[in-house]
Formats: structure tokens, C-alpha cells, sequence
């Protein structure tokens, strides 16, 4: 017996859309990083929510120095940095806090909170935009 087709509700496919167009703009980012002279040491990595963390969208490494990436894509510059909540920043720290615990080899390292900020074509790099506590 054959299922009946069910069509994508329009939610689902802007839920597909915004995430590739987040895709992308962590892409963009990486490689504005990569022309600045960073390693990307890793992209997307998962902590646990139930210590009130979330996702680190770039962890890259520059020297001696550890750099947690926010990456916000939006249609203008001023929209992304409404987007950066106080609440957004203690998850970003938090999560930065518990990937720093998991990771031994990057306890000698000094630590930075980047934000990258992408309209359109566009991307702005704001270095220590996020102060750890």
C-alpha cells in the first residue's frame, strides 16, 4: 500500500533555508579566517545542554592563542548585533568553559570570544567581542 504524499509545509522548508544559508556563512567565515592566519581547529562542536551550553559554531587557533567563534548571519550588520543577547553570551562563554574542560592540551592556551558577522556578502570579524566571566 502506498503512503499518501505529504507535501513540505512551508516552516519546514524556511527551517531547510536558514540552515543552509547558516552553512554557508560558517563556511565564509572559516575561510575569512583561514586568510587571516587562523587554524580552524574545529567547526560545530556540541556540548551538553544540560549544563545551559550550546553549540561553538568555530574553534580556531592562532599561536599560543584559542579563539571561540559566534558566526550570526542576518540582513544587516545592526540585526546581528541585536541577535548577541546577554543570554547568548553566557551560553557561548558556557560552552567555551565545558569544550576548554574536555580539552586538556588547550589548557596552556589564552583564550579569546570572536564574533563573526555576515550580511549578504558581506562579513565583519569583531575580535574579543564576548568577555569571558
Amino acid at each position: 500500500m502506498r503512503k499518501p504524499c505529504v507535501s513540505k509545509t512551508t516552516k519546514t522548508i524556511r527551517g531547510e533555508s536558514a540552515y543552509r544559508s547558516g552553512h554557508y556563512a560558517e563556511r565564509a567565515a572559516c575561510w575569512l579566517l583561514r586568510l587571516k592566519g587562523y587554524r580552524i581547529v574545529q567547526r560545530n562542536v556540541r556540548v551538553s545542554k544540560m549544563a545551559g551550553a550550546s553549540e561553538i559554531d568555530i574553534v580556531a587557533r592562532k599561536g599560543k592563542m584559542l579563539v571561540f567563534v559566534e558566526v550570526r548571519k542576518r540582513a544587516t550588520f545592526d540585526l546581528c548585533a541585536e541577535a548577541i543577547t546577554p543570554k547568548v553570551q553566557r551560553r557561548f562563554v558556557r560552552s567555551a568553559d565545558l569544550f576548554l574542560a574536555r580539552n586538556p592540551w588547550a589548557e596552556d592556551m589564552s583564550v579569546r570570544f570572536d564574533l563573526i558577522w555576515v550580511a549578504g556578502w558581506h562579513l565583519r570579524h569583531i575580535q574579543d567581542a564576548v568577555r569571558g566571566e
